[in-house]
């Protein structure tokens, strides 16, 4: 798989040895975006991974996982749109979705640690991401 950075390519190795995961793309030849407003403007936001994982209870959970070396000003208002979209389309026919937010030093350390599968993974780097936008 094509990756544009060291990261990508870590978390993508990740997601090949994860025995949870059932399959996962790089969504940047699928086109997948989500709308959200910057400065009142609407702007488009591309995660880079659709993850699909068997959580513990044996059902499908889609995740949208935007790997970042370095948060930036928007990062936040971009995980919000993404959050929101999960929680609409959780609420239809179309699953059980999530969004996770994979910084750099969050995954090295998580790895470091001996995380092996995706589930844990998405929970630790969700308890990291909200406890660093509850202090922004």
């Amino acid at each position: 798989m094509a990756c544009h950075s060291d990261l990508e390519h870590e978390f993508a190795k990740f997601l090949d040895q994860a025995d949870d995961v059932i399959h996962y793309f790089k969504n940047e030849r699928f086109g997948f975006s989500l709308t959200y407003y910057e400065a009142g403007r609407p702007r488009q936001y591309y995660p880079d991974f659709i993850v699909i994982h068997r959580d513990e209870n044996n059902g499908l959970v889609n995740w949208l996982a935007e790997t970042k070396g370095e948060i930036r000003q928007n990062t936040f208002v971009k995980s919000e749109a993404a959050d929101l979209w999960c929680k609409k389309m959780s609420g239809h026919v179309y699953g059980e979705w999530r969004h996770v937010l994979v910084h750099q030093h969050d995954l090295e350390q998580s790895l470091k640690i001996g995380v092996k599968n995706f589930g844990e993974l998405g929970k630790r780097l969700r308890a990291l991401t909200a406890a660093r936008s509850v202090t922004r």
